[in-house]
């Protein structure tokens, strides 16, 4: 993890001032006041002059953050942190941290984004040093009556869906992420290529009959099939397609005899 540090940190440092480490749990208050989150810390530190939204002091355990490297693979993983915190009271909830944070109200923390932030000596807010972002992964009660959280690492990846549903041949039918432009219909008799138009590609599954069936993301309307022209671009430098003939310009969701299946859509040609 690349960290770039203050000056006033780094100055800090070198005068051998103890570390803090302070925690921010955001939730979906959205108020913009101290309520859209909760403040705990291995040190109670006010950061401006309302002390609603200070850090409390209730965090127990060492934290530690570990990250691993595969200089054969080229990959880097950051683990997950666990947090052991007294069940003090929150000044700006008036409740008990397990209570808040496990209400049932209009406040949720769980999947909302967790940062860790590292304060030397007296530094200012503004030199804090943010050294782990993610997601409050879970929680719960010990016998000792602390709360455990759990903390994820926020990677480019979360909350991306994996293909879950297979055709009788079996290929998945596709995530799809983004958006496509449908464009002007072509036929015999009105000839057109693309024009401005965004595409996404689509497996061919099967091929009955002289039809071509194809898996689609979703339930598409205005779906029309196209073909890639080699060597062949628009004035933008796009890769230019043509339509392909069909009367069919909608998925289907009875493919492989799955009627009205939202998950197992073709478009055909």
């Amino acid at each position: 993890m690349a960290l770039t540090l203050p000056a006033n940190y780094i100055s800090a440092l070198g005068q051998g001032f103890q570390e803090s480490w302070l925690v921010e749990i955001s939730n979906t208050g959205g108020t913009g006041g101290s309520t859209d989150y909760i403040r705990i810390g291995t040190e109670e530190v006010v950061p401006g002059v309302d002390t609603n939204d200070k850090y409390h002091a209730l965090i127990q355990n060492r934290m530690s953050i570990r990250e691993s490297i595969d200089l054969e693979k080229g990959t880097a993983k950051t683990g997950n942190i666990s947090i052991t915190c007294h069940d003090g009271t929150l000044a700006n909830h008036s409740q008990k941290l397990s209570k808040e944070i496990l209400n049932q109200g209009t406040r949720y923390y769980l999947n909302h984004t967790v940062t860790v932030k590292s304060k030397v000596g007296s530094i200012g807010s503004s030199d804090y040093l943010t050294i782990f972002t993610g997601r409050l992964k879970d929680v719960k009660l010990n016998s000792n009556h602390q709360v455990v959280l759990t903390i994820a690492s926020a990677t480019p990846i979360d909350f991306i869906k994996i293909p879950q549903y297979q055709s009788s041949s079996g290929n998945y039918f596709p995530i799809f992420y983004g958006t496509g432009t449908p464009t002007p219909a072509s036929t015999d008799a009105s000839k057109a290529f693309t024009d401005g138009g965004r595409m996404f590609p689509v497996e061919v599954d099967t091929l009955n009959d002289g039809q071509y069936n194809c898996l689609a993301h979703r339930a598409v309307t205005d779906g029309r099939l196209h073909y890639p022209i080699k060597d062949m671009f628009e004035s933008n430098g796009l890769p230019l397609f043509v339509p392909l003939e069909d009367i069919q310009n909608n998925s289907f969701d009875d493919y492989e005899g799955a009627t009205n299946d939202t998950n197992r859509n073709v478009l055909f040609t």
